[in-house]
């Protein structure tokens, strides 16, 4: 945890400066001094149990922590299975609050007995923006396994409820 040397304040980042100290300072006239970058990996681990909503969750709540962010960016890691061990959040923030929070969703698009039921990937994402209308969908990934699509990943900002936490339509 950072910690503003001059005022104490607990900080993100030691890359700007501190938001309490700083309220004298036009801060505005540089633009570049107030934004900044940072990334944060997660792992889940696959060869116990396959939970790629634990590893959805994870990342969503980190994301509803962060204050003042203006984009996010994902990269999503694959084991030798083909399966989801992780993901890479690159976030660029601005000491400004903004109120949109950013959520990932993990939607499986085959079920039942080795994923006899399938969903395809625009119907997930036409039901999907049905369930929130609200939510505006940044980036979405599909993930296949022998050439049939098995799950989607879906990047999205929701700014008109800042506070509240999201959930996925069990709809899909």
């Amino acid at each position: 945890m950072f910690v503003c040397p001059e005022c104490g304040s607990v900080l993100q980042t030691m890359d700007l400066p501190c938001p309490e100290c700083a309220v004298g300072a036009d801060i505005e006239e540089d633009a570049s001094a107030s934004l900044h970058e940072y990334s944060r990996t997660f792992r889940t681990r696959t060869a116990v149990r396959y939970r790629p909503a634990a590893l959805a969750k994870d990342v969503s709540a980190w994301l509803a922590t962060q204050d003042g962010l203006l984009g996010v960016s994902l990269i999503f890691h694959r084991d030798v299975q083909g399966l989801t061990c992780g993901a890479t959040a690159t976030c660029q923030a601005s000491l400004h609050l903004t109120g949109a929070k950013f959520q990932v969703v993990h939607v499986p698009l085959a079920a039942g007995l080795l994923g006899k039921r399938r969903i395809s990937p625009g119907d997930a994402l036409n039901a999907w923006a049905d369930g929130l209308p609200s939510a505006w969908r940044l980036n979405h990934w599909v993930f296949a396994r022998a050439g049939v699509p098995t799950e989607l990943w879906i990047l999205y900002a929701d700014g008109a409820s800042s506070n509240q936490s999201i959930e996925v339509p069990h709809s899909l």
